[in-house]
């Protein structure tokens, strides 16, 4: 796996918020059994979800970018990734389902766009999704068991304010 987004100095906002999907029993983890590991899952959401001059090295020969390593969010960002379910155990019955790793940048002003002046670098991508999973609550949604399902929301002081990290599931049929 390319580790071009990983940093041993990244930290999150201040104030940035976890909100873990543990209220209904039994809980829905996150497995990676049949996929990637988690980093590999985490490299492709980025590479997915960021513009492609974020990866330089993905660009194909003749392709230039500007010299920048902070990039405009333009609007909320989806990835689902092969293979990730979210599951859950009981002794009657198992429900696994799709993960879906989304980007919701807050609102601007008035005509409810995106707000344009939400910017993202490639450690914040990886970063708060690394958060969300493998960091144990209350930081993250990861418990003795595993990954649950949740949300970051970013904190104060950051382009990113308000700005959410989510590991969600399509909606399981009854």
């Amino acid at each position: 796996m390319t580790k071009a987004g990983m940093s041993d100095t990244w930290t999150p906002a201040p104030s940035t918020t976890a909100s873990c999907a543990n209220t209904d029993e039994p809980n829905f983890y996150v497995s990676f059994a049949r996929s990637d590991p988690v980093e590999t899952v985490i490299h492709n959401a980025c590479v997915a979800m960021m513009p492609e001059c974020a990866f330089r090295d993905r660009l194909p020969n003749g392709n230039f970018c500007t010299a920048t390593v902070d990039y405009q969010i333009d609007g909320p960002k989806t990835y689902i990734p092969p293979n990730v379910d979210a599951s859950s155990y009981t002794d009657e019955q198992s429900q696994s389902s799709q993960v879906i790793f989304e980007v919701r940048p807050p609102l601007g002003e008035g005509d409810g766009s995106t707000d344009p002046l939400v910017f993202w670098k490639v450690q914040d991508c990886y970063g708060y999704f690394h958060q969300l999973l493998e960091e144990m609550s209350p930081e993250g949604c990861r418990d003795s068991e595993g990954s649950l399902l949740g949300e970051l929301v970013v904190g104060e002081e950051s382009s990113l304010a308000g700005t959410k990290f989510v590991v969600s599931m399509d909606t399981i049929d009854g």
